[in-house]
């Protein structure tokens, strides 16, 4: 019985400590954004390359679905790609394209995200928790999966947590098809959605 007890409370604060850890990111996660806006728009470079990004989204070109859909869904930026995937839908580019070049995007990005965890975050978890980290390790491995395909059908900071599962080391071909598929069933249910309630989201489409 307290084996059984230990082992439930051992598992609670991992499951806590996974959540504080997220919450922690979601923290610094505005003052980040806004330090990088703030840096596009003081240097000239910078913020004429992000004018031409605009202008290739404004004109509903494929390349600016790709770069809307990657910037989108880096860590530091996290824009709706929601909105562009459903203002891509009133073009005459076929739905299988926008679809493929949209998860595409969103998947690369993701990847990004994932390396920046592995490389900055892995030293900094193994320096806290020292000896707990493979135990930690082991419980994202576990819940992970589940976590990270519904963060990426529903709308939520996931683009962000990915730094976890980087840092934690989760298995990356895993975490890839896990993305693909979940980004994939995100835009196929709001490509149900736009056919069959139209009026609903369409305010979207500017």
């Amino acid at each position: 019985m307290y084996h059984h007890n230990s082992n439930l409370a051992h598992k609670i604060t991992k499951i806590l400590f996974f959540t504080c850890l997220i919450l922690l990111l979601l923290f610094f996660y505005q003052p980040i954004l806004n330090l990088f806006m703030e840096f596009l728009y003081k240097h000239p470079t910078s913020a004429s390359w992000f004018a031409s990004i605009q202008i290739e989204w404004l004109t509903r070109s494929l390349k600016g679905l790709f770069l809307m859909g990657f910037f989108g869904s880096l860590f530091f930026i996290s824009l709706p790609t929601e909105l562009v995937f459903v203002q891509y839908l009133d073009t005459s580019n076929h739905i299988i394209i926008i679809i493929l070049v949209i998860v595409l995007a969103n998947v690369l990005a993701m990847i990004l995200n994932y390396i920046l965890g592995f490389i900055l975050g892995r030293t900094l978890l193994r320096l806290w928790l020292r000896d707990r980290f493979d135990s930690y390790q082991d419980t994202i491995s576990y819940w992970g999966g589940i976590i990270l395909l519904i963060g990426n059908i529903l709308p939520s900071p996931i683009e962000l947590v990915a730094l976890v599962y980087g840092a934690s080391k989760f298995p990356l071909t895993k975490y890839i098809y896990l993305v693909a598929i979940g980004r994939t069933i995100r835009y196929i249910i709001l490509l149900y959605l736009f056919y069959s309630y139209p009026h609903i989201i369409s305010f979207l489409i500017l």
